[in-house]
């Protein structure tokens, strides 16, 4: 088992695990108490055949001390794998992990004599990591894919724009809204920013908005009927169409529409299945459709994920893994990370990199406390193709491998810049049980050709303190005529997370 906190009132969730080690052989009864916890055992010592055999999370607050787990069978001296993941109640601020052993008819807390760890870190820091030498959760596990929401259809090949080229005239495009001009401190945010309405986007009921505004879905006879003038305006046989993905439409009230149209194409020569994945544009005043000049995504830039942490290492890890599942699922050759880290005592990184599957990557140390604005120019500046786009994240995230192709969408070089609305569990939610947050209020994540990063200038250079730098980056955004897309994105979301002792030092 893992040192649990003295004071678990400062505690969001616990996860303890290791192997329990019976003296005694015969039939077991387990509890938990003063938490909503789960527990799984194994039959052995491999975590993947644990199973679930106690679950508060669904008891009437009155019940959840007195569940008891059916009757286990355990063998005297053999190890067990065992977890318990468990949000307590503040106002009990401890955890009890109880059992009946056979000889007995009442319940005792499982001291140490029969615990054993899954690894020994008593002459460790509390948050040293193991990297590959800690198990999976079988509790996390179990709920991984279990809801819809996150799931997303699996990308095949894009056509690129080069074999759709001739079917729609080429139109000059600039926004009226695009403002050429220093803007005020902050206008950005409450003046220039334009809604971008979404087609097929799934709804959930538990998840709310911080503030009124959020992305609002299109008309579905719109979207068809901007769909079915695409497709009719070909000279040329298409694959026929399969199924409208994703439209996205910005209204720009002086001059028209600009759609972004996803459509699943189907190829019944071959049965082979194909994207098509275009900006179009129709002006008011008339129902065709032609091409935004030099307005057309790039399915092969270079793009550069960029984290900077200060003893974050279990997070980092977690960073690293996501990217290499997304590596591993699309072979990406043009997906690159960079980590900018401040002297962590929590992970060798230099380590964890080189026995990861990652050959893309760069990384900084430095010493000191940390900064956010200069850890991140610093690192975007190791960047030197301007051509590549470069994409600030948050550590605290989990990232779908769609979101990659979803930058390129929505970063178009000298025009538009990417921040989107992520999601954020609330706390105790997960996969399997939804609920929190949509952050309409957050712009730390964004992404922009680095051509354009240097023509906004990038944070202000003023902006050492932590607080309102994404802002004014925004500011500085649209003040040199680029225009950002604002809408929320099921590729991504935010676990919830303590806030105790991160970034202690930070400016």
């Amino acid at each position: 088992m893992t040192k649990v906190a003295d004071d678990l009132a400062t505690v969001d969730g616990l996860r303890l695990f290791g192997f329990i080690i019976p003296e005694e052989s015969g039939l077991y009864f387990f509890t938990v108490q003063f938490c909503s916890a789960e527990v799984w055992l194994s039959h052995n010592e491999n975590w993947r055949n644990a199973r679930k055999i106690w679950d508060a999370g669904k008891l009437s607050q009155e019940k959840k001390d007195f569940n008891v787990s059916g009757k286990i069978g355990l063998v005297a001296g053999q190890k067990y794998f065992i977890e318990v993941v468990a949000t307590c109640f503040r106002e009990r601020n401890k955890i009890q992990l109880l059992w009946k052993i056979p000889t007995s008819s009442a319940f005792e807390i499982i001291n140490g004599t029969f615990l054993s760890y899954y690894v020994d870190d008593s002459g460790l820091n509390d948050s040293k990591i193991y990297d590959e030498s800690l198990s999976d959760s079988p509790v996390c596990a179990s709920r991984r894919n279990k809801t819809a929401y996150f799931q997303v259809q699996s990308e095949i090949s894009y056509l690129s724009h080069d074999e759709v080229k001739d079917i729609l005239p080429y139109c000059d495009y600039k926004p009226s809204y695009i403002v050429n001009h220093k803007v005020g401190r902050y206008a950005a945010i409450s003046a220039h920013k334009i809604e971008t309405f979404i087609y097929l986007f799934p709804e959930h009921i538990n998840f709310r908005n911080i503030t009124e505004w959020i992305s609002s879905p299109v008309n579905k006879d719109n979207v068809l009927e901007v769909v079915h003038s695409f497709m009719e305006s070909h000279q040329r046989a298409l694959p026929s169409l399969n199924e409208v993905r994703r439209v996205d439409r910005k209204p720009d009230t002086q001059r028209g529409n600009r759609y972004l149209i996803e459509v699943e194409l189907l190829d019944l020569t071959n049965n082979r299945k194909v994207l098509l994945s275009e900006y179009v544009f129709m002006p008011n005043g008339t129902k065709k459709l032609c091409y935004p000049k030099d307005f057309q995504w790039n399915r092969t830039a270079n793009v550069y994920l960029i984290v900077t942490a200060k003893n974050l290492g279990r997070w980092v890890h977690h960073f690293i893994k996501n990217v290499e599942r997304i590596l591993n699922e699309t072979n990406d050759p043009n997906l690159h990370v960079i980590i900018y880290d401040y002297n962590s005592s929590d992970i060798n990184l230099e380590k964890v990199l080189k026995e990861s599957s990652l050959t893309n990557y760069m990384f900084l140390r430095e010493s000191g406390g940390y900064s956010r604005t200069r850890s991140f120019t610093e690192a975007i500046n190791l960047v030197s193709d301007p051509h590549s786009i470069i994409f600030m994240l948050d550590l605290h995230l989990d990232i779908g491998t769609p979101f990659i192709n979803n930058i390129r969408k929505h970063c178009i070089e000298g025009h538009v810049v990417y921040t989107p609305i992520i999601f954020k569990l609330a706390c105790g939610a997960n996969a399997e049980n939804l609920a929190g947050i949509w952050q309409d209020q957050g712009y730390g994540i964004i992404g922009m050709y680095k051509s354009d990063w240097d023509r906004s200038g990038g944070f202000p250079t003023h902006k050492y303190k932590w607080g309102g730098e994404d802002w004014e980056l925004m500011d500085q955004v649209v003040g040199v005529g680029l225009e950002f897309d604002r809408m929320r994105t099921a590729h991504i979301h935010h676990y919830h997370h303590s806030k105790n002792g991160l970034w202690t030092g930070a400016t």
